[in-house]
């Protein structure tokens, strides 16, 4: 009996390609996350530095151009992580809408797969019956052959 193929195996090949790719798009957000993460640390690390700073040259006599200069480079830095928040979040609500699309990949994947099961098993079920047809009219034939032959 020739073998039966799934009918949707090139719909669920496409699915199995479009979750591997969602998966890796999820991974490169992930990273490129981490990595705006690190920056934006950094960027609050080199505020906490210049404010010690500045409270070092508040206790100290200093110029108002220095403390202008420190004052002006913290407002630049403020700025700097504001921006760098904006980033973040933008980043997460593309991580957020992928891992959504990667969800209903998944789901859509298992469907088909539970499909291809289903289908499988029907097929399955149908070669057993048509098998147990064919030995029941062999079954028959040959007894119907062997009552002929004592008579």
């Amino acid at each position: 009996m020739p073998r039966q193929s799934f009918r949707l195996q090139r719909v669920l090949e496409y699915r199995e390609m479009l979750e591997e790719q969602l998966q890796l798009e999820v991974a490169k957000i992930k990273t490129n996350l981490a990595e705006q993460e690190k920056a934006l640390k950094a960027k609050h690390d080199k505020l906490s530095k210049c404010k010690s700073k500045l409270n070092e040259l508040q206790k100290n006599a200093t110029s108002v151009s220095d403390y202008k200069t420190y004052m002006d480079y913290i407002g630049y830095l403020l700025k700097e992580i504001m921006i760098q928040e904006k980033v973040i979040m933008g980043i997460q609500e593309t991580l957020a809408t992928t891992i959504e699309g990667l969800k209903k990949a998944c789901q859509d994947k298992h469907v088909l797969e539970k499909l291809k099961g289903r289908e499988a098993t029907k097929i399955s079920q149908e070669h057993s019956r048509k098998e147990q047809i064919f030995f029941n009219e062999l079954g028959l034939k040959s007894h119907s052959g062997s009552g002929r032959s004592s008579l």
